[in-house]
């Protein structure tokens, strides 16, 4: 295991503990906000989910009910429905195209009951790309010149997003008392790494004052829960 610490102008950092940084392939990230200005609330924690029950509780199932808890994994896994990006949080970019090919995205799934809009949502994620875009850190530099480089900018749809209702799974955060399904908000975010997913989804958590959010990882096919 090992430690990489991502920061972003607005006081966020990210503290990736990850077995394998290269590949973006993380089990735990921490997001230590060392500043309010951008009313991001309390530290927060990623945890990769390893066993997608309804229940919330992240074992392996056993017993007279394995097979049922199986099928909820199954579907909890599938149920992240991709649609074409209807908005960019980029303006200047206003093409419909959606065929990105090095990085898949991600989907951000609010809690059930968040206090949400559309146009609140796409005013956070400019704010929030702004702050990626303009970090000095070396090594979220390397991501987003990485992740630029590899758009054809005059094709694609940079900065595309839809918002809706397109998890149709069932998940429950124990800890928060709070369940995800398919009256929840999502946000899907297309074309950018693992690590920028997860910095969206962080921000957006916070920026929302959700108790958590779940996200869904496109890129890696990798499960998190995000708890403020």
């Amino acid at each position: 295991m090992m430690n990489k610490v991502i920061k972003l102008p607005n006081g966020l950092s990210f503290v990736v503990n990850a077995s394998n940084v290269g590949r973006f392939q993380f089990d735990t990230v921490e997001v230590h906000p060392t500043q309010n200005s951008s009313g991001m609330g309390a530290n927060m924690k990623i945890k990769k989910i390893k066993y997608f029950r309804s229940d919330g509780l992240d074992t392996r199932p056993s017993g007279l009910t394995r097979g049922w808890i199986e099928q909820t994994i199954w579907k909890n896994k599938n149920g992240f429905n991709n649609h074409p990006m209807t908005d960019s949080y980029i303006e200047s970019k206003k093409t419909t195209r959606y065929g990105f090919s090095d990085y898949r995205g991600g989907m951000v799934v609010f809690p059930n009951g968040t206090n949400t809009d559309k146009s609140n949502i796409k005013s956070e994620l400019k704010k929030i790309y702004g702050f990626i875009n303009a970090s000095n850190d070396k090594k979220i530099k390397k991501v987003i010149n990485k992740w630029k480089s590899s758009l054809e900018l005059d094709s694609l749809y940079v900065g595309g997003y839809n918002i809706g209702n397109n998890f149709v799974g069932n998940y429950k955060d124990t800890e928060k008392e709070v369940v995800f399904n398919e009256k929840s908000i999502t946000v899907e975010l297309g074309g950018i790494p693992t690590e920028m997913v997860l910095m969206f989804a962080g921000a957006l958590c916070a920026g929302h004052k959700a108790p958590s959010v779940l996200v869904k990882d496109f890129n890696t096919d990798n499960n998190y829960l995000i708890r403020s």
